[in-house]
């Protein structure tokens, strides 16, 4: 192994053996700092044999960086073929980066099909040494369910390393069709919702498809979501929640017009702020529960003066008779 200053040129870019970040951020920052202060710590290279090119192990963005900024030449760790074997040159990618940054679930994945259909790397030793230096702790079952992700469009990855959608979910997603997983991170992102209510969202389609046998996009034509998600006039939160009652409406149709009946009732018998009717969940018994806070004797009674005209409230029969 030697230090040297590389033509840019001699590194063969396109050969992504030693590869595995997805999603890299602009190297702005890196930029500015190769600018004013230059490059602090080389990049890793093997020199081919009877060749004068060279293979990049590890420094991509460093690379990219120099290049942005029209420089020629980089300073480089350039190790011989015979030096080391793949999997060693692998490794010392893997373990300087492990100790600087966490690696997204594309780059997870990534780094384990890697280790296993290129450098032949017994699952034994994924499973025991390699899932927990990338912070997969040591299940076995981890590693089809990260390599599967692999399979996603590159929009979904997108979405994955960015962490706006789960790992969770953009795995259920992967047993859907090409077309409803497109539908979907694109319902999502025009949603810009979180993702627990990603989950919510999947869940009601799900059920929805199973119900139907028609497809998410089927789901969302039939219902007319199309022209509620454009609409430019609703704020997105608001109409979040439109789509979401219209799926559950669709999904649950009796349940949710209980609700709407209950939420009215609540209105028209002028259930003080301070005070919450709760029902039992779902609507499955004919009970509900009270709460309120208070401080003081005089704060009880108020709340119970309060309930009493509730109860004096003609409308209270509805709610009497809702389940």
């Amino acid at each position: 192994m030697k230090f040297d200053t590389i033509f840019l040129s001699k590194i063969d870019l396109p050969d992504e053996t030693f590869y595995y970040t997805f999603n890299p951020s602009e190297p702005g920052q890196l930029v500015a700092s190769i600018k004013t202060v230059g490059l602090l710590n080389p990049i890793t290279l093997i020199k081919r044999e009877n060749q004068e090119s060279f293979r990049l192990v590890h420094g991509l963005r460093r690379v990219k960086a120099t290049q942005k900024l029209k420089i020629e030449q980089i300073f480089a760790r350039i190790y011989d073929e015979s030096e080391l074997s793949a999997i060693d040159f692998f490794n010392l990618s893997l373990y300087e980066n492990a100790v600087h940054r966490q690696f997204n679930a594309i780059e997870q994945g990534i780094i384990i099909d890697k280790l296993i259909r290129q450098f032949q790397v017994p699952l034994s030793q994924v499973e025991q040494v390699y899932l927990p230096l990338i912070g997969l702790g040591s299940n076995p079952k981890v590693i089809e369910r990260y390599r599967s992700l692999l399979n996603l469009e590159l929009a979904l990855k997108d979405a994955i390393a960015e962490d706006f959608m789960g790992v969770d979910l953009a795995l259920k997603l992967v047993e859907l069709p090409e077309l409803d997983r497109s539908f979907f991170l694109d319902f999502c992102l025009k949603l810009k919702t979180g993702k627990n209510r990603q989950k919510e969202f999947y869940n009601l389609f799900s059920d929805l498809a199973h119900i139907s046998k028609k497809s998410f996009t089927e789901i969302a034509q039939n219902l007319k979501m199309d022209e509620l998600i454009e609409d430019g006039s609703i704020e997105t939160p608001v109409k979040t929640e439109r789509v979401r009652l219209l799926l559950r409406q669709a999904r649950f149709p009796n349940l949710t017009k209980t609700e709407q009946e209950f939420k009215a009732i609540i209105k028209e018998i002028k259930i003080p702020s301070t005070i919450k009717i709760t029902p039992y969940p779902f609507f499955e018994e004919s009970k509900f529960t009270v709460s309120f806070d208070f401080q003081n004797r005089q704060d009880l009674k108020k709340q119970i003066d309060a309930l009493n005209r509730v109860l004096e409230n003609p409308a209270f029969k509805k709610l009497e008779n809702l389940t």
